[in-house]
């Protein structure tokens, strides 16, 4: 191979590593992704180990819970949660609770 053809092909791979960077950034899974992470300075520590955020879409919060007294408790403590998320920078303004497999 000679070095125009390496050059090129280099190019064309740090082009493309960039657009599929931007979509990433770009999407709200990112900052569900940074929430999953930090998830526990919003919620106790118990209902911690039993929910997840799992992704974001427009305003509202998608969070997993794995039992249904998870459920209830996430729904009472919404708008706490809400208020430290948007304390935060999140600015969610509902949380929708799906139960299932954390």
């Amino acid at each position: 191979m000679n070095s125009a053809f390496k050059r090129e092909r280099g190019v064309h791979r740090i082009e493309e590593s960039i657009r599929v960077i931007k979509t990433f950034i770009d999407s709200d899974d990112l900052a569900a992704a940074n929430l999953s992470v930090e998830w526990p300075n919003f919620v106790d520590s118990t209902i911690a180990e039993h929910s997840k955020p799992i992704g974001g879409k427009g305003n509202y919060l998608i969070v997993c819970v794995d039992s249904p007294s998870a459920r209830t408790y996430m729904r009472m403590q919404s708008r706490q949660i809400l208020k430290r998320l948007n304390d935060a920078g999140y600015g969610y303004s509902e949380l929708k609770v799906t139960q299932g497999r954390l």
